[in-house]
């Protein structure tokens, strides 16, 4: 392998993700809807290619590397450990309130903490946008394409 390790490490992280989606795609309830589709349609479609981007990464890593990455410069780098909490936060954060407080409160939560990630400190235009963004999906979906997503705590008509 010509590769850095930890280049390895990614690609095969990619593939090994779609492998994991594909197992787990089956477990997914629901039955075809109106333009005959189930809801396992998209994650098999996004677990086969992460598959094949992921054995694609791994071939250029094995053959060379990744093209283009200063290893030097990359080293010289250090990691910014606030930004990866917040964004890790932000996932947490999301998966933990989207049941009980719904899809809107969820993905607000989740644009305004990674936000904050990337060092943005405009905190209330990030809980505005994260707020229009989060109920435009939502209308959006419920209503017009008639997929439904939690409303949790507000009070959404039907």
């Amino acid at each position: 392998m010509r590769g850095p390790w930890h280049q390895f490490a990614v690609a095969a992280g990619v593939a090994a993700i779609g492998v994991v989606m594909l197992a787990l795609t089956p477990t997914i309830e629901g039955g075809a809807g109106y333009a005959g589709v189930s809801p396992r349609f998209f994650p098999v479609l996004i677990g086969i290619g992460l598959v094949v981007i992921g054995l694609g990464l791994v071939v250029d890593v094995w053959r060379h590397g990744f093209i283009g990455v200063d290893e030097a410069a990359e080293a010289a780098m250090p990691m910014d450990w606030a930004s990866f909490g917040w964004i890790s936060a932000s996932l947490i954060v999301a998966g933990l309130v989207i049941e009980k407080g719904g899809f809107v409160i969820a993905c607000t939560a989740l644009y305004v903490l990674c936000a904050r990630g990337f060092n943005s400190r405009r905190y209330g235009l990030n809980i505005v946008v994260g707020l229009v963004l989060s109920a435009a999906i939502f209308v959006a979906f419920n209503y017009g394409l008639g997929m439904t997503l939690p409303a949790g705590i507000l009070p959404i008509p039907k």
